[in-house]
């Protein structure tokens, strides 16, 4: 499985959740590895204060401090996402290949633009 978050790779297997409404996800959480803490460090910036509202039509408004930005899995792109706290981050034992696993949420702002 191939993700990006506004150009950003997010090296995950799958998602661990993916929430749906109808046809279309809006809510995605997957458990990602990173070689280095440093990696992590670029997927937070982008994140922020966020808080998320169903609209009566349907819609999620989503106010966040953080980037929004393209969320791209496996070549399909979800416009206007944004990275959702909180942040899940754990060292692996020295033995492991990626030393370090941390689990990131990122919702859809409207998901009705599914392009």
């Amino acid at each position: 499985m191939t993700v990006t978050f506004d150009s950003t790779t997010l090296l995950t297997r799958e998602p661990i959740t993916s929430d749906q409404v109808g046809a279309l996800d809006v809510r995605w959480t997957f458990e990602c590895y990173a070689a280095a803490l440093s990696d992590i460090s670029t997927i937070i910036g982008k994140g922020g204060r966020c808080r998320t509202v169903t609209m009566l039509n349907g819609k999620t408004s989503v106010q966040t401090t953080g980037t929004v930005g393209s969320l791209v899995i496996d070549g399909t792109t979800y416009t206007n996402c944004s990275i959702i706290g909180p942040f899940v981050i754990r060292e692996m034992p020295a033995s492991a290949k990626a030393k370090w696993f941390y689990t990131v949420t990122i919702v859809k702002k409207d998901r009705k633009s599914v392009v």
